[in-house]
């Protein structure tokens, strides 16, 4: 059995290649425009440069492999200048990429489930949020994001997928997630990075104290390799009874409590003037994101809490150095 990966040199795809090594597949297909980080090497990895934009390269990747499992997770995390700037270029990776992806495995016909990437951002923009975010609820008549816009296209395929019956389909909604192998990246600026992986970098290195002050806003953050887990889950579930699925920690901590954990563990905090400002907006306030659906569906439960991850990724900081 093969499993085919896309976006696999990225954070959350070097994430997902640990989960598939650790859940025992043998023959894991590695893709990505971006060379491989270098940080996860196993003989069961192969890896390959493939540009989803590419129809051709993308239907010659499938027909030459024939994956049995396929995790489309390529994408391009725009910052609101680069979504101006790039509209285009980010459409035709994120939506167009995922369109090639999907035609493809259905033409080789080979494939018989695809995890294909959401994001929780499709929650963003409500007026007034439920007491927590379930895969049910009516999402924003207006995306908050050209990035929202991809992945509820992403979604969009997902269900037209499933609808035909010719291949077991799902997409996930992720929430904020952290971990080691984040970085920064031609597709996912430092601009872009977590706040809890800034916040590790400043704890782990010094340098200048940091500024978190303003509003307890709520995340629910969930770790990488959890994130790995939950796809490797979805796809050896024996059914998928839904075609959206959330993954998450299940819990929102607040910006003050987040804080506190990165105190803990040194974080140089100052209100003077010259501290780097580091926090969350308001608008980035978010209630915790339910996963009673993947619980039920694939047994995933999340493994890493967040106050173990924090002090995990300062100490993976301090003895590799900045990235």
């Amino acid at each position: 059995m093969t499993v085919l990966v896309t976006g696999a040199s990225g954070f959350v795809g070097a994430h997902i290649l640990e989960a598939l090594v650790a859940a025992g597949h043998e023959r894991i297909v590695a893709t990505d425009v971006a060379p491989a980080p270098g940080d996860l090497a196993d003989h069961r990895i192969d890896r390959l440069p493939l540009d989803v934009c590419n129809v051709e390269a993308v239907r010659a990747v499938m027909q030459a492999w024939r994956p049995t499992l396929v995790v489309h997770a390529a994408a391009i995390t725009p910052d609101p200048d680069e979504e101006i700037r790039d509209a285009a270029r980010i459409m035709a990776v994120n939506t167009g990429g995922a369109a090639n992806v999907v035609a493809a495995a259905l033409a080789t016909g080979s494939t018989t489930r695809m995890v294909l990437f959401s994001s929780s951002g499709v929650y963003s923009g409500q007026m007034v949020y439920p007491d927590r975010l379930r895969e049910t609820d009516p999402l924003p008549a207006a995306p908050s994001s050209l990035y929202a816009v991809t992945k509820l296209a992403c979604e969009g395929l997902a269900h037209r997928v499933a609808a035909s019956g010719q291949m077991s389909v799902c997409a996930v909604r992720v929430a904020a997630v952290y971990g080691e192998h984040e970085r920064a990246t031609e597709s996912r600026k430092a601009a872009r990075t977590s706040l809890i992986h800034r916040l590790a970098l400043a704890t782990a290195h010094g340098g200048a104290p940091v500024r978190l002050s303003g509003p307890n806003v709520r995340r629910d953050w969930v770790h990488g390799g959890d994130v790995g887990s939950a796809v490797a889950a979805l796809l050896a579930a024996p059914r998928l009874n839904d075609v959206i699925y959330n993954i998450a920690s299940g819990d929102a901590v607040g910006l003050h409590d987040l804080a506190a954990m990165f105190r803990a563990e040194g974080l140089a905090t100052s209100d003077e003037t010259g501290a780097i400002d580091l926090g969350l907006r308001p608008q980035d306030d978010r209630p915790p994101v339910d996963i009673s659906r993947i619980v039920r569906d694939a047994g995933f439960q999340p493994s890493v809490p967040l106050a173990d991850g924090v002090r995990a990724l300062i100490a993976f900081h301090r003895k590799n150095g900045p990235s």
